[in-house]
């Protein structure tokens, strides 16, 4: 059997025609971009600071804000402090009263001498009783 070329010859040259053509050219068109990503998860602040107060009382008024940077000693918040305030006073009058109590002129210190010198006296008294049972 003999094979004729000539379907072969056809089949290629075909091919090139083909093959031989123009590309189609494209030019770049600017579009939204229409895709979303969604994804789950939780974000972790880098540096975590806990305040707080040293004192009891209720928040007065905050000083910064969130995200504001602060200086070491620099007050963040004032908190209405009236526990404190009434302890303050108390102390107060109290170191008053001790002041009032160690003057010169005070019940308390003029007593304190009185004892004293009745004490003196008792030492004399006692002294002259020795010396008359020693003789």
């Amino acid at each position: 059997m003999k094979i004729n070329p000539s379907p072969y010859i056809l089949f290629a040259f075909g091919m090139a025609l083909v093959g031989c053509s123009t590309e189609p050219t494209t030019t770049p068109e600017e579009k939204d971009i229409i895709e979303a990503v969604f994804a789950s998860g939780h974000t972790v602040q880098d540096q975590e600071y806990q305040v707080t107060a040293k004192a009891e009382g209720y928040l007065q008024a905050s000083l910064v804000q969130e995200g504001d940077n602060v200086q070491p000693g620099e007050p963040l918040f004032r908190i209405a402090g009236e526990v404190q305030t009434q302890q303050l006073a108390q102390a107060q009058a109290q170191y008053d009263d001790a002041l009032a109590q160690i003057a010169p002129t005070s019940p308390q210190t003029q007593q304190l001498r009185l004892q004293i010198e009745q004490a003196r006296i008792q030492l004399t008294a006692d002294e002259k009783n020795y010396q008359r049972y020693q003789e």
